[in-house]
């Protein structure tokens, strides 16, 4: 079959536009055969063209196939319903030399006369990219909250049996069995695994602010202090020197008092009995809005060089007990609120902890 001369200008003009496409593009068949890639897309892979027509797109993306969703959804998107894009994915894949790097794809149905092609758009990221980390920490928080949602029932149960049978044997004991000792120490370790429990729950689950105006800074870090010592016997204190510029911030009261609690816990703990902790706030300039910077610090031993990078991460912890998760939940609280949360070394000893919030943050 001979193609006249516009046909072939069409073509050539078709392929030109897919090479000069920004985002790496993908075409197969319905059964997964490549039809062609574009040069983005070459480069991304580290594969020419030719090496690739006619082979399975798995050799470039498995996950083609692993999910239903991706490939029998693409293939049933009806020509004559609009119907939206599926979501980007996030994955990292393989190169034709083996190095690894972070890719987000997406699939849409193309129809044409003679067969249903899909087109799988590609976008490389660079590992450090923020759209690669935002899109990862969604996925994992997603698979977080599948996974407690799953265990809720089984989890409750278990606890409400567990302390049931715990309540009839301290009912059968003496009052001076030494038993009652083994009993009190179980008592504690399902209250612990339930504590866990609920911080995994607390992690996983959407943030919700529901932000109050016009909050004094300098009050809500004595009241988080006040709150948290009442009923200890710490002989600590609290020193907070703060602007007047900081005295009226947006935020969501209850959990930004999680946070600040969160912090000067850690900082009592690792501090000798009766140190101050101490709170600064000023002013500052963040992503060229007005924000206000808390930072604490203790005068405890400081963070260790190995431990600074994990601080925030989920499941870390230096302690015997807890999820790993404190921090982590603070991170993500203070994230929402559209700020961030660092913490340091003080040059003269001690942890320094960084919280910058937008002064004037509103609902969205």
């Amino acid at each position: 079959m001979q193609l006249n001369a516009q046909t072939i200008h069409q073509i050539r003009l078709a392929r030109l536009l897919i090479d000069a496409l920004p985002t790496g593009m993908v075409v197969t068949d319905s059964q997964g055969k490549i039809v062609l890639i574009n040069q983005q897309a070459e480069s991304c892979f580290g594969y020419r063209e030719a090496e690739l027509r006619g082979t399975s797109i798995e050799t470039l993306i498995p996950e083609w196939s692993e999910s239903d969703d991706l490939s029998h959804k693409a293939r049933k998107m009806s020509p004559s319903h609009a119907q939206p894009l599926p979501e980007w994915k996030c994955t990292e894949l393989k190169r034709q030399d083996g190095s690894i790097f972070p890719i987000r794809f997406q699939m849409a149905s193309m129809p044409t006369p003679s067969d249903d092609l899909i087109l799988t758009q590609v976008s490389c990221l660079l590992s450090d990219d923020p759209e690669h980390k935002k899109v990862i920490q969604a996925e994992r928080l997603t698979a977080i909250r599948e996974m407690a949602s799953g265990l809720a029932h089984e989890t409750n149960n278990a606890l409400q049996r567990a302390r049931a049978c715990l309540e009839l044997l301290e009912m059968d004991l003496p009052q001076d069995s030494p038993s009652l000792n083994l009993t009190g120490r179980i008592s504690e370790a399902l209250d612990d695994l339930l504590r866990n429990y609920e911080d995994v729950k607390s992690y996983a689950s959407p943030i919700t602010l529901k932000l109050s105006p016009n909050i004094n800074v300098a009050q809500l870090c004595q009241t988080a202090f006040d709150e948290l010592t009442e009923s200890s016997s710490s002989k600590h204190t609290l020193v907070i020197k703060s602007d007047a510029s900081c005295d009226r911030i947006n935020v969501d009261v209850a959990k930004i008092k999680r946070v600040l609690q969160a912090i000067l816990e850690n900082g009592i703990q690792a501090s000798p009995d009766g140190a101050q902790i101490d709170i600064s706030c000023q002013k500052i300039t963040f992503h060229e809005k007005d924000a206000i910077e808390i930072s604490a610090r203790d005068h405890g031993t400081g963070f260790s060089e190995a431990i600074l990078p994990h601080l925030f991460a989920p499941f870390f912890s230096t302690k015997a007990r807890g999820s790993g998760l404190g921090l982590a939940v603070c991170r993500r609280i203070v994230e929402t609120h559209q700020g961030t949360l660092s913490a340091t070394n003080h040059p003269d000893g001690g942890a320094l902890v960084h919280i910058v919030l937008p002064k004037n943050l509103e609902h969205r």
